[in-house]
C-alpha cells in the first residue's frame, strides 16, 4: 500500500504541500513513501527465506539448493514474465493509444533480473521508463538474493553462519557511505538492499538459535510494546526532518531496518494477540495477493489514467481528482490481482508444493 499510494498520489503530495513540517512529514509518510514500503518487504523477505533455510537445515541436516531454486522460480517467474510480455510485446502495440513516451529500457536487463541496474542508469540520465517496468527493480534484487543466499548456507560451516550476516551488513554500510551522494544508487543498488535483507536474515538466525532472544518478545509487557511501536512510527514519520544531515540516509536506513525487524519478530513471537496483524481477516485473506498487487497495480494506474483523460477528468486537477483516481485504481488493482492469482499463479504454486520441505511457506 505504501508503494501504491506513492505511485498514485506521491507526485500530487510532493508538489502541493503547505510547507509546514507538521503537515509535510505525515503526508509524505503516508502517500509518498514507496521506498520505505519496499524496505519493509526486503527485511521481511530476508527474515522469511533465512528462517525457512535454517529450519530445513536443522530438520534435515542439509539444504536442498535445487528444490529451493525451483520453489522460488515457480513463485516469482510466471507473473513476472507475464508482465514483461505485456511491457515489451503488447504495450508497444497500444502505445499510441496511451500517448506513451518512448521507453528507454533495455529488455535484456529485465529478462536477466538485472533491472535495478537499468533503473539506476535511466534515472541518473533522466530518461523515461514506464512505471510497470520500473517496479521490477525490487524483484530483480530478490532474484539476485535467491541465487546467492542458499549457496552461502550450503558451503559455509554452521558455526560461521552469523558472520554471513554481520559481514554483509558491514559491507553494505561501507557501500552506502561511499555512495552517499548518488541517490539512485542508494535506493536501487543490490548492495544497498542487501543491508535490509541481511538484517532480516540475522533476526531469523537469532530467532532459531537463541531461546533467550525469542523469550524477549514473548514476555514483553504490553506497555513496552505500545511504546516501541508508537515511538518507532513517530520517528519514521519525521525521519526526513530528523535525518536531514549529509549522512542522514545511512542512519535513517539503520533505524528503519531495525524497527521493521522488531515488528516482524514481535508479530511472530509475542504472546499477546492485541496487536497482531494475523488477527485481521482482511490481511489474512488478501495477503496472498500482494505479489500480484505489486506487479499489476502499475497497469491499473495506466488504464485508469487513460480513462480519466478520455472522460476529460484528468488525474492531477486537485485533490478530489487525485483521490478518485487513486481509489478507482486501487479497486482495479484488486480486480486484476485476484484472477491472476486464482487462474494463473495458483497453478504454479501447486507445483511448488512438490518441492517444499517446510509446509508453511
Amino acid at each position: 500500500m505504501f508503494v501504491f499510494f506513492s505511485h498514485s498520489m506521491g507526485h500530487f503530495i510532493e508538489t502541493h504541500l503547505s510547507g509546514s513540517v507538521l503537515l509535510d512529514d505525515p503526508m509524505l509518510f503516508l502517500f509518498a513513501n514507496g521506498k520505505m514500503g519496499v524496505s519493509v518487504f526486503f527485511v521481511l523477505s530476508g527474515f522469511l527465506i533465512t528462517y525457512l533455510v535454517l529450519t530445513e537445515i536443522n530438520t534435515f541436516k542439509k539444504l536442498d539448493v535445487r528444490a529451493f531454486y525451483i520453489r522460488r522460480t515457480l513463485r516469482i517467474w510466471p507473473l513476472y514474465f507475464a508482465v514483461l510480455f505485456f511491457a515489451f510485446a503488447l504495450y508497444p502495440l497500444f502505445q499510441s493509444f496511451f500517448a506513451g513516451q518512448q521507453d528507454h529500457s533495455r529488455p535484456f536487463y529485465y529478462i536477466a533480473f538485472l533491472s535495478n541496474f537499468d533503473v539506476i542508469r535511466l534515472q541518473e540520465a533522466g530518461l523515461f521508463q514506464n512505471l510497470f517496468l520500473t517496479v521490477t527493480w525490487s524483484i530483480a534484487i530478490e532474484e539476485q538474493f535467491y541465487l546467492v543466499w542458499p549457496l552461502l548456507f550450503r558451503f559455509v560451516p554452521d558455526s560461521l553462519y552469523k558472520f554471513i550476516f554481520y559481514g554483509i551488513l558491514a559491507a553494505s554500510l561501507l557501500f552506502l557511505f561511499l555512495n552517499i551522494h548518488r541517490e539512485q544508487v542508494l535506493h536501487f543498488h543490490t548492495f544497498s538492499a542487501m543491508f535490509d535483507l541481511a538484517a532480516g536474515g540475522l533476526a531469523a538466525y537469532y530467532a532459531i538459535s537463541s531461546e533467550r532472544f525469542v523469550s524477549f518478545f514473548s514476555r514483553m509487557r504490553g506497555s513496552t510494546r505500545i511504546t516501541i511501536y508508537s515511538t518507532g512510527i513517530l520517528l519514521l514519520i519525521f525521519r526526513n526532518t530528523l535525518f536531514s544531515f549529509e549522512y542522514g540516509f545511512i542512519f535513517q536506513k539503520l533505524f528503519g531496518v531495525l524497527y521493521f525487524a522488531f515488528v516482524i519478530l514481535d508479530q511472530n513471537f509475542s504472546s499477546s494477540s492485541r496487536m497482531k496483524l494475523s488477527k485481521s481477516a482482511f490481511m489474512s485473506k488478501w495477503g496472498k495477493y500482494t505479489y500480484g498487487l505489486y506487479l499489476l497495480h502499475t497497469i491499473a494506474l495506466l488504464i485508469v489514467s487513460k480513462a480519466f483523460i478520455i472522460g476529460g477528468a484528468g488525474t492531477g486537477n486537485g485533490f478530489p481528482g487525485t483521490a478518485a483516481y487513486t481509489l478507482i485504481s486501487l479497486l482495479l488493482s484488486f480486480l486484476l490481482a485476484w484472477p491472476a492469482y486464482h487462474y494463473f499463479e495458483k497453478y504454479f504454486l501447486k507445483l511448488k508444493a512438490r518441492f517444499s520441505y517446510i509446509t508453511k511457506e
